[in-house]
């Protein structure tokens, strides 16, 4: 059985699959923030001495690689839904568009109620018409509104001068 002295290590994997833990080396995967995105583990060194300060410095130095690549990756892909997002906003834009052009001649309708103002056929007919026209210009508003892109979720450009400055660093 493993040393499982210090009061950081919890034992539970070890125990459940029968895995004997020697040595261990953690080292925090940060952002360029620092925020921590995960954790690189290296477990039982095979030399008896366990893990150096040299090990600790190479593993350092590839979670800082990692972290950057992995924030470039997150933020491109944010990137790529966004422009996908922009897309499909500009698409429902144009469709919506089109589609009010085509209700136009719905307009016509309260021009008619007004010539026939007695006729109760012609203003029932045009009330309808007008309802139906007016609750689908409502539908067209509300499928824009959705499909525009929101503020929050833009995604600034990156500076090709910064990106992996963090990496050249060490």
């Amino acid at each position: 059985m493993g040393n499982y002295s210090h009061p950081d290590f919890n034992p539970t994997a070890d125990k459940e699959t029968g895995f004997v833990t020697k040595s261990i080396l953690c080292i925090p995967m940060r952002n360029s923030s620092g925020a921590i995105l995960g954790v690189f583990q290296a477990l039982n060194k095979r030399s008896p001495a366990g893990f150096t300060s040299d090990d600790e410095k190479y593993l350092r130095g590839i979670a800082k690689i990692a972290g950057v690549r992995l924030e470039n990756a997150l933020l491109q892909d944010a990137l790529e839904k966004e422009k996908q997002l922009s897309l499909l906003g500009q698409l429902v834009g144009g469709i919506s568009h089109e589609m009010k052009n085509l209700l136009t001649p719905l307009s016509f309708a309260q021009i008619i109620a007004e010539r026939y103002p007695q006729d109760e056929d012609v203003q029932r007919y045009t009330k309808f018409i007008t309802a139906a026209r007016d609750h689908a210009l409502s539908q067209l508003e509300e499928v824009r509104d959705i499909s525009k892109p929101s503020k929050q979720n833009e995604v600034a450009p990156e500076d090709p001068a910064l990106v992996g400055h963090e990496e050249r660093e060490q």
